[in-house]
């Protein structure tokens, strides 16, 4: 049986009585029709007021006694022939709650049907009366698709996206492609930069106790995060640090920090470098041409540019109808439900935590981090909600539809993928509600499809290539270097201490800095 919807006023529900009376209110009700009220409440929100006959209620609730009572077996009695008063003390309850819930599901239906409203998301009951022998009552506020007039949406003048790569983008493809097929070298000049690999020894006190500690571990410079602690002041201890010239920051451990015993503690990150290892970029000559399979450098530059165009073919429809979406909506005043953009931004932001929480990140961090995303990712929901309400407007207007046999040219190639049958693809779909998203999507592209072919797509005045550049260094590349990593038990330290937030710099050899060589 379903869950019963939620209310703020719960139904009253009283035991029967032995026998069915019919009750002056009842009497009243007889012959009347589900009374629907509507109330508007904004743009896209709405108020139905139900109230359901008993007459309707008293015949629901006799028809669950007749098939319970028609089909059970009870000792001392033939089948079909249980007394009602057993009927109700073992299955009045039960039979209610079912009355109560289906009438105000087929009631709820009615009503939406009744006052031809198109529902957003799922409804909320308020405010529910309900009792076997009178009339049930109910509120229910619901979001509704808002109304709006489509206006023009056939011709609309756009610009067609720059296909010819320029100079600029292929050398930066080349880049792509060479920081691939870089080697990590040692930095001459010993200081850690942002994209390098620092190996160094790294230890983690708090109070007199080294609790982590790892030799000659490999730390890329730039991160925030080591030894199991995040904190953005581990960006500032390597970046800028020197061989032979040891550091330390005093950060606080988070809640998320495996140590149950020490999270929210004080705590001090030592590091001792022992080398700076950098990313060499290689240069595209013949030699590394043949590398990479081809004859020559002018080949893997042919290459390179045949892809990045290709990739802008493929971008180029998407931006041509995106910019006509925007081009519509500019013309017409298409209301938001609030309520939905509102609960789709908590489903947003319940994701990004989630991710946060997994990348080690403290709460107070996370909820800043929420705090000022909320109001670009209400934007973004805006957008897309606009242009899924627009989208839906001109597949009425033009009667476009998905087809049974659409769906299924669709699905075959994943089906055979997955190793099913088509129809058990279809049901497995259907079965976790994916298969009417599908069908919505692939409608929804059938209509990007048509504004775009209907529309007037310019030529964009071919931009300027860009003088070849020098190909510069990326800041992160390369592979991590591989270097033996030995963890050590926590020991008692010998370092130093060092003021909080701050890296403390140490020359190799004076004030006992913990190295922790085994």
């Amino acid at each position: 049986m379903a869950e019963e919807p939620k209310s703020e006023t719960p139904a009253s529900v009283e035991d029967p009585r032995p026998e069915t009376v019919a009750t002056p209110e009842a009497e009243d009700s007889a012959g009347l029709e589900t009374t629907i009220e509507l109330e508007e409440l904004g743009p896209c929100k709405r108020l139905l007021k139900v109230l359901v006959p008993a007459e309707k209620v008293i015949e629901e609730v006799e028809k669950g006694y007749k098939e319970i009572g028609s089909e059970l077996v009870y000792p001392g009695f033939r089948k079909g022939h249980v007394p009602r008063p057993i009927l109700e003390k073992r299955f009045g309850t039960q039979i209610r709650d079912e009355v109560k819930e289906g009438l105000l599901q087929s009631s709820y239906e009615e009503a939406v049907t009744d006052k031809k409203l198109s529902p957003l998301g799922q409804p909320k009951f308020d405010k529910v009366e309900f009792e076997w022998d009178k009339p049930l009552s109910f509120e229910v506020t619901l979001n509704i698709r808002p109304e709006f007039e489509l206006g023009t949406y056939k011709g609309i003048e756009v610009e067609e996206p720059v296909l010819a790569p320029t100079e600029e983008e292929i050398d930066s493809a080349i880049q792509r492609v060479l920081q691939g097929r870089a080697e990590l070298v040692t930095a001459e000049d010993g200081i850690a930069r942002e994209g390098d690999y620092l190996i160094a020894d790294v230890a983690l006190h708090v109070g007199e106790e080294r609790v982590r500690f790892e030799e000659e571990t490999s730390v890329p410079v730039g991160s925030d995060e080591v030894l199991g602690v995040k904190d953005p002041k581990i960006r500032d201890l390597f970046i800028g640090s020197k061989v032979d010239e040891d550091r330390d920051v005093e950060v606080e451990l988070g809640d998320t920090f495996p140590e149950k015993e020490h999270r929210g503690k004080q705590a001090k990150i030592s590091v001792s470098p022992k080398e700076v290892k950098r990313a060499r970029i290689p240069e595209l000559d013949e030699t590394m041409a043949k590398d990479l399979g081809f004859d020559s450098a002018a080949k893997v530059r042919e290459d390179v540019t045949r892809r990045v165009a290709e990739r802008k073919e493929m971008e180029k429809n998407p931006q041509i109808e995106s910019a006509i979406l925007g081009k519509i909506l500019e013309t017409i005043d298409l209301p938001l439900p609030e309520d939905i953009i509102e609960s789709e931004a908590d489903n947003v932001e319940a994701r990004r935590s989630w991710r946060l929480q997994q990348m080690g990140l403290g709460e107070k961090e996370i909820q800043d981090f929420l705090r000022e995303g909320r109001s670009k990712s209400k934007e973004e929901i805006g957008r897309s909600l606009r242009e899924i309400f627009l989208l839906d407007k001109v597949a009425e207007a033009e009667k476009l539809f998905v087809t049974e046999d659409e769906v299924d040219q669709h699905l075959t190639a994943y089906a055979a993928e997955r190793g099913l049958v088509l129809q058990a693809l279809k049901d497995e779909l259907r079965d976790s509600g994916q298969l009417s998203v599908i069908r919505t999507e692939m409608r929804h592209a059938k209509v990007r499809a048509f504004l775009r072919e209907h529309a007037k797509v310019t030529p964009s005045p071919e931009p300027k290539a860009a003088a070849p550049a020098k190909a510069k260094a990326p800041k992160k590349a390369g592979p991590k270097p591989k270097t033996a990593k030995k963890t050590s038990a926590a020991k008692k330290p010998e370092a130093g201490k060092g003021k909080s937030g701050t890296a403390k710099k140490t020359k190799k050899g004076g004030g006992g800095s913990s190295k922790g060589k085994k």
